[in-house]
């Protein structure tokens, strides 16, 4: 399949035009393919890659939980832009799981001449609208998390006043 046909089923890329991936498609260094068990991303790194997946499938694992996978992301998923806004070292290792291709950009490279001021800030749009999203999730799960833990705190109370009746 052609990457444009890829990164127009991409939510990430919806909002971009045909010209401007065309733009990023002309540069053919944002797209790589990584192995199984290829690393896309190591733990405690100072690299500022952003990844888009495209094909393909990873896992999210940390170094003190190797064989616990925090998370597996799929064609669409979003890798990095922690790192990539805020050059933070890495939290967690991406490692490909069967052939993965990505869209991946970091900041040397989006400030090449080939991608205009323009295209820069439709990407960091994209980045700003991912991460509002996930704090709302977050704060949603936290949310509830709370009131379970006080349902619990009160199912716990009333059995304890129950045994001392």
């Amino acid at each position: 399949m052609l990457i444009q046909e890829l990164m127009k089923q991409i939510e990430f890329f919806w909002d971009f035009t045909r010209e401007e991936r065309q733009a990023l498609i002309a540069a053919e260094s944002f797209f790589n393919t990584y192995q199984d068990g290829e690393f896309l991303v190591t733990e405690g790194d100072e690299d500022d890659s952003l990844f888009v997946i495209l094909k393909g499938e990873a896992k999210v694992v940390r170094r003190d939980f190797p064989d616990r996978i925090l998370a597996t992301l799929e064609a669409g998923a979003v890798v990095g832009e922690v790192s990539f806004l805020t050059r933070r070292k890495r939290t967690t290792n991406v490692i490909a799981f069967g052939e993965t291709t990505v869209f991946r950009i970091d900041s040397y490279s989006m400030t090449r001449e080939h991608l205009d001021q323009a295209l820069q800030t439709k990407i960091k749009n994209q980045l700003i609208e991912i991460l509002v999203r996930r704090l709302d999730d977050a704060n949603k799960a936290l949310a509830s998390q709370k009131e379970a833990n006080l349902a619990l705190t009160k199912a716990l109370r009333e059995q304890v006043m129950g045994q001392h009746s």
